[in-house]
């Protein structure tokens, strides 16, 4: 083999176990590097984050929109709650909402 057919294999192994790298901001503000690619991970999930049924999953938002508002992290409920639920895609009706704010 030639040193051209080493290195050219080389290359070609190098590329394919290496996942590409996609720049993305940290929490204070510095550029970090991470890997993407299939069977990347760039976000934290936990164990059984994709199982929970709806009504779990609200219930759960519910108890973190309580605490919020009892700790004063933040002061409008239903608007808090809204943006959870959107944030989780859980969509809800205006009186579905009601609901579970007078929980």
């Amino acid at each position: 083999m030639s040193d051209t057919t080493d290195a050219t294999n080389a290359n070609e192994t190098t590329s394919a176990t290496h996942p590409t790298m996609a720049p993305k901001a940290s929490e204070d503000g510095r550029n970090v590097t991470l890997p993407t690619g299939p069977g990347q991970q760039n976000e934290p999930i936990e164990d059984g984050a994709n199982e929970a049924s709806r009504a779990d999953r609200i219930a759960g938002i519910l108890v973190q929109v309580h605490e919020d508002v009892r700790m004063g992290h933040a002061h409008d409920e239903a608007a808090l709650l809204r943006q959870r639920l959107e944030d989780a895609g859980i969509a809800v009706s205006d009186e579905e909402l009601e609901r579970y704010l007078d929980r």
